[in-house]
């Protein structure tokens, strides 16, 4: 199309480099944000209700999402020292401009014996979706026909799943929880639990 678009090349940086710019970004002109957070090592960021993407350093402030995505961001400072993060979509030129507003949220620990009231089968959209807890507490969630995702928990009852863009929330009360409702970009779908 002879429509240049960059071209980038990752630069190590030591992950202790990048803490200062990881934390919970507002999209201008909408309650949207990204995040932007270290995990071994490795930055990510995610759009809320998107999955989370690897991020890489290119040098002079600018990221990009490695070769198989023309979309990359530049960091810089507004007039207060506030982190703003200027992102070019599939390379375009337009900026969408989100200001840092806060840390990355925290994962929360459940107690064991709240984390066994949501174990179970559950019937969703046509599908079993099954919950699962291991020895060590990590809780997971595995639909008919996909792998299982690690769910964090972002209080007793809301759980996250961060590589898909989704949010498990499960009812307050005593014993197996009857059902859960899932998050998920823009949609809000119900789980019952399925009787053993």
């Amino acid at each position: 199309l002879g429509d240049p678009y960059p071209i980038f090349t990752t630069v190590p940086v030591a992950p202790a480099a990048l803490d200062a710019i990881t934390g919970l970004y507002t999209i201008d002109g909408s309650k949207e944000t990204r995040t932007l957070y270290l995990k071994d090592g490795q930055l990510f960021s995610q759009r809320e209700g998107g999955a989370a993407l690897p991020v890489y350093p290119a040098g002079q402030d600018r990221f990009h999402f490695g070769p198989s995505s023309l979309s990359w961001f530049q960091m810089r400072r507004d007039a207060n020292g506030a982190h703003v993060l200027e992102m070019h979509q599939e390379g375009g030129e337009e900026i969408e401009r989100a200001v840092r507003t806060g840390p990355v949220p925290e994962t929360v620990t459940v107690p064991r014996d709240t984390l066994e009231r949501y174990v179970g089968r559950y019937a969703m959209a046509g599908m079993i979706a099954e919950i699962a807890l291991s020895n060590d507490n990590v809780l997971t969630v595995q639909l008919t026909g996909q792998p299982a995702f690690t769910l964090e928990a972002r209080s007793t009852t809301e759980f996250a799943i961060p590589r898909v863009g989704a949010r498990l929330v499960f009812p307050e009360g005593n014993g197996p929880a009857p059902y859960f409702t899932t998050f998920q970009g823009g949609a809000e779908i119900k789980a019952e639990r399925i009787a053993e």
